[in-house]
């Protein structure tokens, strides 16, 4: 039997024109068509009644798979689908994209929901702001054709209602599905540079105000005009065109943010503003939100800042929930997103933070307990969500510390630097599936019995067996000769000659790894151009036993030194991490060191550094492979050749990994708030209505978070009895007599937490011709009479509130319930039958 039913959001859209709008974004008269909104904190659904806050556990969706550029935007079908399982089983419940993906996107984020309804993945749209075109002055200004081009492109796209012709670098084809139900906000623009903001100010300063069709922007700067205006017309243009709009934000970033911060290091971090306090929304229903980039470590006024310093959380002190405090307090009545958060799991740290949240440095479980930790400190900051950056490891991206040691930036995306902190924010991974061990050597009789090598496609690996197992006091060395037979450094720091020249020298020795470079192939400071004239930048004949430790020269001038060749090393009982360059299992020791940290500059074509210093150009040799020497307890072991590896030009070796973080964030993320969207329902009664859960009232619900749901009674109808059950399933028998509107109300119980309560409306046509229970007189005064067809096991009577004020069992089918010790007021009646609850509420006077 197919029962009639019209959820309140009649699938979230009803296409009409406003004749005029409310004074607020937030108000329960506002129409369907606008399914999401803002308050002062959150982003807001409507569930029928009124819009209800969420707290977006977000993830930024870059697609740059190993081997691309972002503007091939090459993930498949293949890719989203995997990816859209993996994001919501890790809990997070809206994705963020950049900039206009191709139609496979849509076309897959549509169908997930499809297949999972009542745990959708919403997706935050990203409008692109160009920031490399053909003579670009910095003048935002000089954007405006291209930013309102892409703008329509991106909301007809979102709305399957586009074809776009091939063009280089963005996403074109046939945009045919409709995804929009699912497009929660819009998020234009990208981090703007200080100088975009300053240029546009000084080129138009008589540009100090806007008034437009839904924002509009008083007593302000031509920057800030600008972006209001271009937040408009996309508002403008998505309901003139599809009638409907939804929340909108222009991406900033603690460089532009409106706060002054005179303890900031570098002056022009904190020499331009974007400030949108003062954009009145009061005529766009769906609001605005302030959407922000913002770390831990960066810029340096986070750490610095004593107001901020005085913040802290469960793990110690926190300068970065000190800001985020002090930015939402400047935007009390608009909701803070933070749309990118994390620290990357590389070996390099780019930027120090006073919280130890650096821009690097961290392993994989420090990775997501980090980014866990971060997302709390959002919320307790009373921001509405926060995006963690980013979904995947991205090989394409350059990372300042790490730049003097490459080539070409073409040949970045071929190969995964695991020292680089812009590379390694992804909770997902990528691993080398076509490396093999290479054999060296063997020696059942020798303190080293086996030698192998592998060179990977981030790292070179080697595996050693001993006999003894390496003790207190005793010292391993693993010498590596990187390029040319005759350069590199001979001595050992002890005195003994190698039989190979190396340039690079692994000492383990009491618990400790360390990683030197012979004096002429050091590279420390080469950033700042501050290295010692003996640091040739190459690798030349040397018998001087001059080892250095591996060190970066960093930019602040209270941590300045990241020692990156104290190497971390572990054993079997005290477990590993992504950050173990050394690894001892007994008698087995296994060894990773990433290309950087040996100056091989790009390993898909075995090229080094050897520089020569007193040329403007940094010169490069390619290597034959990679002579090893490893020697313990007097045992020596030398390769006959040199290690060598396959050149490439496509990266085909590579599976999709977890990392660490991602396990981390998916155990944890169920111990945040969570969100749970219970819809208004309406049903046409008939006599007695008997709902099966494909049409229940869970039916049109949601779990952002991917919790099962279950149905909690909140209040009982007033003219019939409820069987309400935990699926959504119910019965409902109406009065005999009675027609019209009756009701009850529920909430979505879910991973602990309660959603708010909905009603359910029931419109009854006509009455029951059999009643299985009936009671009377309602109102009543004194003794309620029960007339049942059933034999009712137990009668609780609650209070509105739901405390029990009494219990009665009775002997027969009719029964009287004598309430004359009630005070007067509403109450709840639970005929319970075996495991089955009926339900209705009546009156005492």
């Amino acid at each position: 039997m197919t029962i009639p039913k019209t959820p309140s959001m009649a699938k979230y859209f009803i296409a009409f024109l406003f004749a005029s709008f409310l004074s607020s974004a937030q108000t329960d008269s506002i129409s369907l068509t606008v399914p999401f909104s803002t308050d002062s904190t959150s982003l807001t659904a409507w569930n029928g009644e009124r819009y209800v806050p969420m707290f977006l556990k977000g993830i930024n969706l870059g697609v740059s798979v190993p081997g691309t550029f972002p503007g091939e935007l090459a993930a498949t079908t293949q890719d989203y689908q995997r990816w859209f399982e993996m994001i919501r089983a890790a809990g997070f419940n809206v994705i963020r994209i950049y900039t206009l993906h191709y139609p496979r996107f849509y076309d897959e984020i549509t169908a997930y929901n499809e297949k999972h309804p009542d745990k959708p993945l919403y997706f935050i749209q990203g409008v692109w702001l160009e920031e490399e075109i053909p003579n670009y002055d910095h003048n935002l200004y000089s954007l405006n054709p291209s930013f309102h081009a892409e703008m329509m492109a991106n909301v007809r796209a979102v709305h399957g209602d586009t074809s776009i012709p091939q063009r280089f670098g963005k996403a074109y084809g046939d945009f045919t599905t409709d995804a929009s139900r699912w497009c929660m906000a819009y998020l234009m623009g990208r981090e703007i540079y200080p100088e975009e903001v300053l240029n546009a100010n000084d080129s138009r300063p008589s540009t100090t105000s806007y008034n437009g069709r839904f924002l509009s922007i008083q007593n302000t700067f031509a920057a800030e005009v600008f972006l209001t205006a271009h937040m408009d017309s996309l508002i403008q243009f998505e309901f003139d065109e599809y009638q409907t709009m939804r929340p909108i934000s222009v991406s900033s970033w603690p460089t532009l943010d409106p706060i002054p911060h005179p303890e900031e290091t570098f002056r022009n971090e904190d020499t331009a503003q974007v400030d949108f306090s003062i954009v009145d929304f009061s005529n766009a229903p769906a609001g605005l939100y302030i959407s922000y980039h913002a770390y831990p470590y960066y810029p340096d006024f986070i750490s610095k800042t004593a107001s901020y310093r005085a913040y802290s959380d469960a793990y110690g002190q926190n300068s970065y929930l000190g800001y985020l405090h002090d930015l939402k307090s400047h935007y009390q009545n608009m909701p803070l997103i933070i749309a990118e958060f994390g620290v990357p799991s590389s070996w390099g740290v780019a930027h120090y933070s006073a919280s130890d949240m650096n821009h690097g440095g961290h392993t994989e479980r420090e990775q997501g307990e980090l980014g866990m930790r971060m997302l709390k400190n959002i919320y307790s900051a009373n921001c509405g969500g926060g995006f963690y950056f980013a979904w995947i490891d991205e090989w394409f991206k350059q990372t300042w510390i790490t730049n003097p040691y490459e080539t070409t930036p073409s040949a970045r995306i071929m190969w995964p630097n695991y020292t680089a902190a812009e590379q390694n924010f992804g909770l997902i991974g990528y691993l080398d599936t076509a490396a093999q061990w290479e054999f060296i050597d063997s020696c059942a009789a020798c303190p080293i019995t086996t030698v192998y090598a592998k060179p990977t496609i981030g790292d070179f690996e080697v595996y050693l067996e001993t006999n003894p197992v390496l003790a207190e006091g005793d010292t391993l060395y693993v010498a590596f000769d990187t390029y040319g037979d005759a350069e590199g450094e001979s001595v050992l720091p002890n005195g003994d000659t190698l039989n190979i020249n190396a340039e690079f020298l692994l000492e383990v020795i009491d618990g400790a790894a360390k990683l030197y470079v012979m004096r002429s192939y050091d590279l420390y400071g080469i950033w700042h151009g501050i290295s010692d004239p003996d640091q040739l930048y190459r690798s030349v004949p040397s018998q001087s036993g001059d080892w250095r430790l591996v060190r970066w020269k960093n930019n602040q001038p209270d941590q300045d030194i990241q020692y990156i060749g104290n190497l971390d090393m572990t054993d079997s009982f005290r477990g590993q991490s992504s950050r173990d360059a050394v690894i001892i299992d007994t008698n087995e020791i296994f060894i990773r060191i990433p290309w950087t940290l040996l100056q091989v500059s790009n390993p898909t074509q075995r090229i080094v550094m050897d520089d020569d210093r007193s040329t403007a150009v940094t010169e490069y040799d390619t290597t034959d492979g990679i002579h090893l020497e490893v020697r313990f307890d007097g045992d020596i072991h030398n390769t006959s050749n040199r290690i060598t590896w396959p050149t490439y030009v496509r990266v085909t070796q590579v599976e999709e990994i977890e990392k660490r973080s991602y396990t981390i964030m998916q155990q944890e993320m169920p111990t945040m708030v969570d969100f749970s969207l219970a819809r208004t329902d309406e049903y046409d009664v008939n006599g007695r209505l008997v709902v099966d859960v494909s049409e229940g009232v869970l039916a049109n619900d949601e779990q952002l978070n991917g919790g099962e749901m279950e149905v909690v009674l909140k209040d009982a109808p007033a003219h019939g009895l409820l069987q309400l059950r935990s699926d959504g399933s119910f019965e409902y028998q109406p009065e005999p007599d009675f027609l019209g509107a009756d009701m009850f109300t529920y909430s979505v119980f879910s991973l602990g937490d309660m959603s708010e309560k909905v009603t359910v409306h029931l419109n009854v046509q006509s009455g029951s011709d059999r009643e299985l229970l009936r009671v009377g007189p309602v109102p009543t005064t004194d003794v309620l009479h029960v007339y049942s067809d059933i034999l009712v096991d137990e009668v609780i009577v609650s209070d509105i509130d739901g405390r029990i004020v009494m219990t009665y069992i009775p002997s027969n089918a009719d029964f009287d319930l004598n309430l004359a010790n009630l005070a007067n007021g509403a109450y709840v009646l639970q005929f319970m039958v075996g495991e089955d609850a009926w339900v209705r509420k009546i009156t005492v006077q």
